[in-house]
């Protein structure tokens, strides 16, 4: 546990603003947020390159040159990138960057002035190169191509062929005009181009800030003393006090710098999110004069820093934010990691706002890495980007309208052999508990399952009636932090409350699991949900079309069924298994019973004291009598009791209970835990 005074690194040096010191003064760094809550597994990449690649991603979905998502039967050429990866095959885990014929042909126009396509790749990438563009911005482009493919069709042919031909031409020459875009961009002496620049700024001279548009977006140039194009701006408006201090910003997406922003203002720059946009805090209350320096891929900037003197290094992996804190220097600065910042990825979620009607929990590792609020008038895609940001494991909860969450807990754990192992669960006021990560039966081992072990429950934050703004890392490289903003005075006023810090902690013994229950998967999620009262039901199927990995024989191609949205008489609704909001199949009426069916072929034969399989393949779901199909075994499952979905990416293991309520930790923690006070 950690307290906002532990939060400053050891080297804080206020005045030099090549350190890590973002949010400004020290004595601004504490007091004004919450409790925060912070853990860290002791993971060893064993990498040497710094970087930790995500777990589970089969191949880099989208081509090295256009940027495009590859589809079924795409023709592509693996081209190996220096650096990042050394796997020889495509289709191997984080094999090479694929790149499409026809854009590696395209890029290959232009004699012995064409460039590597390495080199081209990494213009047209992502830093780090498995950074994708979100699908929304994958669907601007692809719309802004084709139109300027039509336009320029039109004035070839003189307006000879209507609009709408040019267009449909245009639909099957998006990729390859993608690929000669990024390959005219590119300077033609690559070899003159300074990749690493720094300017003095004194307040003497004005510094301006160039830039470059590529497919109808803005991208930073490079910055000079002096202007050199109509479009250029200044990094600071006229009329700024040269004797004040600065605080600079800039955003990103997955292709480079895109704004810088200098402000005298203490208060956070107002920003609007955009999906793909990540801000960057270069320096607060930071005095003239400084350097600001920058390195670019001989297109635009790709980094970009402020030090206080020449010799200062620079920092390129500061840490990227989704949006920024109402009060930055209040607001703890998140504790370092043994990772490159730039990896690390904060994001905020209003809990409790008008309208929620459930969250989507994002779990690929059994960690918490992401949040999304649905409201009953978004729209099927309002959270199209949300949804693709983490593709593999997630769970839904559902939220009644007279319900909120009231309470954030932490379950822990430490295992004989190994690091604290941290799991986050959420309750809410009507008393449902709802395990954000790994199942607790995970704990024991297949071969003793018979010993009891200590689990510590500490309640880490009670949610106020009303809203309570949370931010959280959303990466797959750290343990989870998270903490709550404080009201300003102004909330206060109105009425709006803090959360209250945790006090004390739980210490529950818990038997081992019943040894006639089915082993647990691995990092496994447990769902339930009653079945007493169900009208209808939606059924979710994978919305990859590959899940697992293929190397370790656990790729599974299909479209099974991966959860269940059950709804109730009275209009509520609760989930089992993985249930995205935008995969749901339409709504059907329930009688008497559910028939699940799993194709035989595919599960694993059961061990004498297993009564459901761990790796089921759910293939139909029936409300008036089992299928007919002879390759399925179907779980027959009556309107009474409860059902449990235990999901791990594409692997479901399902059982029914003839009682209605699952063990819930909470409770037990609270009538049965030996209560430990916490020093604050």
């Amino acid at each position: 546990m950690a307290h906002d005074g532990d939060l400053l690194p050891e080297d804080f040096e206020p005045g030099d603003a090549s350190t890590d010191d973002e949010f400004g003064e020290e004595e601004g760094g504490g007091g004004e947020a919450e409790e925060v809550v912070e853990h860290e597994e002791d993971e060893d990449d064993g990498d040497d390159d710094g970087y930790v690649y995500p777990p589970y991603l089969p191949l880099i979905p989208t081509c090295g040159l256009c940027r495009f998502y590859f589809e079924p039967d795409n023709s592509k050429e693996p081209v190996p990138l220096r650096c990042i990866y050394d796997v020889p095959r495509v289709g191997e885990d984080f094999g090479d960057r694929a790149i499409h014929e026809e854009c590696l042909e395209a890029c290959r126009i232009g004699g012995s002035d064409a460039a590597a396509p390495e080199d081209l790749c990494k213009i047209a990438g992502g830093v780090p190169d498995f950074v994708e563009p979100p699908i929304s911005m994958t669907i601007r482009r692809h719309r802004w191509i084709k139109r300027s493919i039509a336009q320029d069709l039109q004035l070839s042919v003189r307006g000879r062929l209507p609009l709408e031909i040019c267009e449909a031409i245009a639909e099957y020459c998006t990729r390859q005009r993608a690929a000669q875009i990024i390959r005219d961009i590119r300077p033609k002496d690559a070899k003159s181009v300074k990749y690493l620049q720094r300017l003095l700024f004194d307040c003497e001279d004005p510094l301006w800030v160039h830039f470059v548009e590529i497919e109808g977006v803005r991208y930073v140039r490079s910055l000079s003393y002096s202007q050199l194009f109509p479009d250029d701006t200044l990094l600071l408006p006229a009329g700024y006090e040269a004797t004040a201090s600065f605080n600079v910003y800039f955003a990103e997406d997955y292709r480079g710098i895109r704004q810088i922003l200098a402000t005298q203002s203490d208060e956070a720059p107002s920003i609007d999110r955009e999906a793909g946009l990540h801000w960057v805090i270069c320096c607060r209350q930071q005095r003239t004069p400084f350097y600001v320096r920058w390195k670019n891929d001989g297109v635009k900037l790709r980094g970009f820093d402020v030090t206080k003197t020449k010799n200062n290094p620079p920092d390129w992996k500061r840490k990227r934010w989704a949006t920024f804190p109402m009060r930055l220097d209040a607001f703890p600065q998140p504790p370092r990691t043994g990772i490159p910042e730039d990896l690390a990825y904060y994001d905020a979620v209003q809990a409790n706002s008008p309208g929620v009607c459930g969250y989507y929990f994002y779990l690929p590792d059994g960690h918490l890495r992401g949040i999304v609020t649905l409201k009953l008038q978004d729209s099927p895609t309002a959270h199209i980007d949300e949804f693709d940001q983490h593709y593999q494991c997630g769970i839904y909860v559902p939220i009644d309208p007279d319900e909120r969450v009231s309470a954030l807990w932490m379950r822990r754990y430490t295992p004989e052999d190994g690091p604290d192992v941290w799991t986050l669960i959420f309750r809410t006021s009507k008393g449902r508990s709802h395990v954000l990560g790994r199942e607790i039966g995970t704990a024991w081992g297949d071969d003793d399952r018979t010993e009891s072990k200590k689990f510590t429950y500490i309640p880490i934050a009670n949610l106020p009636k009303g809203q309570a703004r949370m931010f959280y890392n959303s990466n797959w490289h750290l343990g989870l932090w998270l903490t709550f903003e404080k009201p300003s005075l102004l909330d206060s006023w109105l009425g709006i409350k803090s959360t209250t810090p945790p006090t004390r902690e739980f210490t529950v013994s818990v038997p081992g699991p019943d040894p006639y229950n089915p082993e647990r998967l691995d990092y496994g999620i447990l769902t339930w949900a009653p079945l007493e009262g169900v009208k209808s039901l939606r059924v979710c199927r994978s919305w990859q079309p590959l899940w697992g990995r293929p190397s370790m024989g656990r790729a599974r191609w299909g479209d099974d069924v991966v959860g269940l949205l059950l709804t109730y008489t009275d209009s509520t609704q609760r989930c089992v298994g993985q249930v995205r909001p935008d995969s749901l199949e339409d709504a059907v009426d329930v009688r008497s019973k559910i028939w699940l069916g799993s194709i035989e072929s595919y599960m694993t034969p059961l061990k004498p004291y297993e009564w459901f399989p761990t790796n089921m393949h759910i293939d139909c779901v029936c409300v008036d009598k089992p299928g007919l199909r002879e390759s399925c075994a179907y779980l027959e499952v009556p309107l009474t009791g409860r059902l449990e979905w235990h999901c791990r990416y594409g692997h479901s293991s399902v059982a029914h209970f003839d009682t209605g309520k699952a063990y819930d930790e909470i409770n037990m923690a609270l009538a049965h835990g030996i209560v430990n006070n916490l020093s604050n």
